[in-house]
């Protein structure tokens, strides 16, 4: 799970969530993302399909510029939203495969 802010409009947050862990990590995952401003009910955001074969494992927004949002997923893919997660764009480059590189980290006891 992962979730962030905007910068300019700090209520509207984003969260990724998945069933449980063997889903969130599973091949293909069963993932979401979902978007909530001012108290709202979160809301599922565009992304298609829905639900993600990969974990959204990091948000990041942009604090110069307002509605934009980043997720980098399990599959080490990393896509771009510019209107507050309605619509996407994969970027043109590929991180390798997170979940290895977490489970690698972590069993040989570095964080």
């Amino acid at each position: 799970m992962a979730c962030a802010a905007d910068p300019e409009r700090p209520e509207i947050w984003y969260v990724s969530a998945a069933p449980g862990p063997g889903k969130a990590y599973g091949d293909p995952a069963v993932a979401y993302l979902y978007r909530a401003s001012g108290g709202a009910a979160w809301q599922p955001i565009g992304w298609e399909p829905h639900p993600m074969a990969h974990m959204p494992l990091a948000l990041v927004t942009d604090p110069r510029a307002p509605g934009h949002l980043y997720a980098g997923t399990t599959a080490g893919e990393v896509w771009h939203s510019a209107d507050y997660g309605d619509n996407w764009s994969l970027l043109p480059f590929h991180l390798g495969g997170m979940v290895h590189a977490l489970v690698l980290s972590s069993s040989s006891g570095r964080r």
